[in-house]
């Protein structure tokens, strides 16, 4: 007994019940924090290094070989690199316009959205199946057909969970606008991110000339460089938007000056090695434990071991931990299991469970991967000039830049999501004062929060 309250965290890291502001939110003209996991930090600007180094030697192998053997001139040519650099471009821009109109639509029509959203969704993943399967890509088409029946199930799960869904977001749209500096971070990720993308795409295209196997070992490097990059930069905002969101609960109407440029500034600095450590993972977690509570039976045991490996994973990465990375200056793993703790001794689990925005805005990003997919399944089919492998590749890697350039801009409303649970569950005395008629609609839900927190509100 006694060896195993010695391993549950401190509940000494949390602020008291009594109302006490975060350090990093209530002095933002205070030095910046001491670093958080430097070693991974130092890892992550290596990786970038490696990225720009071998996107140099295949670029310059290439052109050698072009130089020394004018036959190779035409190799190069057949790689159709002016294409898919104008290809991805074009998605890179389609993507951006996208999200910046999820803004808008978010900021008139919560609900429209929501709806909207799922059946657009199911609408382009058809059209795209279809289109697939009369450019003879038939395996890509085929796989498509899978995700629509898990969005049709996913509709009638989170249908009656809408008019909680619907509250929480206005709640949330509604803080961000009051820090319109918080829209243009996430807009702002987009330049390093297409920035990145294009170092990647160039590099493995150049990359196919080098040598066999050392060609394939760059093609997956570069590959793993944009995902962790590209997590690294969706982070970044969301830390930066926890911040500002736990700014409004504690410190609402009176606000520092400027709270999303300091926030902004700890992300890039003292937070970044604690956000490149949880970049490497959580993602994944965090899809794998949205799948499970999306398919949960009442007879628990026919998944059973599904969900104990889902809690052990989200003990050490979730993503409520760059929610106390933001407001606290904490280490990701700290951070990751003060989180779970909390949310396990306080109850609100179930609201956690239950709450089908931070998924839909998955999906979100899913419309836009098929969108830019579709876009480059119209040119392959209008064009001779690239091969069936280029073809695939093109595809693939314009959902993923579809998928991944959207993820900031939903990034800051998940991170509000996040911000206002941890608050909730932290000071739940200061909820009502913030957010009276949303506290009246938790409490018509899920109970007092008093009983929730375990704290009295």
């Amino acid at each position: 007994q006694q060896n195993q309250n010695t391993t549950e965290p401190a509940e000494d890291n949390y602020p008291s019940a009594k109302h006490e502001t975060p350090p990093l939110i209530a002095e933002p003209d205070q030095p910046l924090p001491a670093i958080r996991d430097t070693l991974f930090l130092v890892i992550f600007l290596g990786q970038l290094l490696i990225t720009f180094s071998l996107f140099l030697t295949a670029i310059i192998y290439a052109t050698g070989r072009v130089q020394t053997n004018p036959i190779d001139d035409s190799i190069l040519s057949r790689l159709n690199i002016r294409i898919i650099i104008l290809v991805i471009l074009i998605n890179a821009l389609l993507a951006c316009l996208f999200s910046g109109l999820f803004l808008s639509v978010l900021r008139r029509f919560p609900l429209l959205l929501l709806h909207f959203t799922i059946f657009l969704t199911i609408a382009i993943n058809i059209i795209l199946a279809v289109t697939l399967l009369g450019i003879k890509q038939y395996v890509i088409g085929v796989l498509l057909f899978i995700p629509i029946i898990f969005e049709i199930l996913l509709y009638y799960h989170w249908r009656p969970h809408f008019e909680y869904a619907l509250h929480l977001l206005k709640l949330v749209s509604s803080i961000a606008l009051d820090f319109p500096a918080l829209l243009w971070v996430s807009m702002a990720a987009f330049v390093p991110s297409i920035f990145t993308l294009i170092f990647c795409t160039l590099g493995i295209l150049y990359g196919t000339l080098l040598p066999s196997p050392l060609n394939w070992f760059v093609g997956l490097y570069l590959i793993f460089s944009f995902y962790w990059t590209s997590q690294v930069i969706k982070n970044c905002v969301s830390t930066t938007g926890s911040a500002v969101f736990a700014t409004w609960y504690y410190l609402s109407p009176d606000y520092p000056s400027y709270p999303s440029r300091y926030a902004l500034r700890r992300s890039l600095t003292s937070a970044l090695g604690s956000v490149a450590l949880g970049s490497l993972l959580s993602g994944v977690v965090g899809f794998y434990e949205s799948v499970i509570q999306a398919f949960v039976c009442e007879d628990q045991s026919c998944i059973h071991p599904f969900i104990r490996l889902g809690d052990s994973m989200s003990r050490y990465f979730n993503r409520y931990a760059y929610a106390q990375v933001g407001i606290y200056g904490k280490p990701y793993c700290d951070s990751a299991r003060t989180s779970w703790h909390l949310f396990k001794r306080t109850g609100l689990k179930n609201p956690l469970n239950e709450d089908v925005l931070s998924p839909g805005l998955w999906m979100v990003c899913f419309l836009s991967g098929l969108i830019t997919a579709l876009v480059a399944t119209v040119f392959a089919a209008g064009t001779d000039e690239l091969t069936r492998n280029q073809e695939t590749a093109l595809i693939l890697g314009s959902f993923l830049i579809g998928f991944m350039l959207c993820m900031p801009v939903t990034e800051v409303i998940d991170s509000g999501v996040v911000t206002i649970y941890l608050c909730l569950a932290q000071n739940p005395e200061l909820f009502p004062i913030r957010s009276p008629t949303f506290y009246d609609i938790i409490v018509q839900h899920y109970g007092d929060i008093s009983i929730l927190s375990g704290r009295t509100v």
